[in-house]
């Protein structure tokens, strides 16, 4: 299947889960961008069922487990997608405005990609900052957070950069202490248990 073909396929899909799979889909999205295994997203949408929550991961087979788990809880506000965030995030976020709105995304934890000819894997790309600017309301929250510091540093950097996002903490070495979601992914949790630091920035659409 081409990636033209693969990506009408996504936003397709995703029209007809957001009916189906979601119990309102004109509840506000929370939309974490490279889920992982899901655990995160499941966390919140338990404790948030106010909140329809939407998991991007672009590995195929991780994104059918994190749904078959979706399933398996019974959670009506939980879903997942296989997608290429830079390449889809448009067209799913097209998807979720056709009944809702995106009130947070969230990119936790992303691959470093530290070797530099991998660099340009890095999930925060202009395509992508430029498909949220976009594809949400002025009031929409980004919320970043890594445990290395060039990752977080640079994912900032490049959202700062856009006229269309504010920073909440006007110095650019200031971090903020809390998670605002409330909810703590696995790896925030085993970097704190080791005593690491995580970098947090939560910047706001303007």
């Amino acid at each position: 299947m081409s990636a033209t073909c693969f990506t009408a396929l996504i936003f397709t899909s995703f029209c007809l889960q957001a009916n189906t799979l979601y119990l309102d889909p004109s509840l506000d999205f929370h939309v974490d961008i490279g889920c992982a295994r899901g655990a995160y997203c499941l966390d919140f949408a338990r404790q948030n069922p106010g909140v329809n929550v939407l998991g991007l991961e672009i590995r195929r087979p991780v994104a059918a487990y994190c749904a078959q788990q979706a399933r398996e809880s019974g959670l009506g506000n939980v879903g997942f997608l296989s997608c290429n965030a830079n390449v889809d995030l448009y067209r799913v976020l097209e998807g979720i405005n056709k009944a809702s709105r995106v009130s947070r995304l969230s990119i936790q934890f992303p691959d470093p990609h530290f070797k530099a000819r991998h660099q340009k894997r890095r999930v925060v790309q202009p395509q992508l900052i430029e498909a949220i600017a976009s594809r949400t309301d002025s009031d929409c929250e980004v919320f970043l957070q890594s445990d290395i510091h060039e990752v977080a540093l640079e994912m900032r950097e490049r959202f700062r950069e856009h006229s269309a996002f504010q920073d909440t903490v006007e110095d650019i070495d200031t971090w903020i202490d809390e998670n605002p979601t409330g909810i703590s992914t696995e790896r925030e949790v085993a970097t704190f248990a080791k005593g690491l630091p995580v970098f947090r920035s939560l910047l706001l659409r303007c």
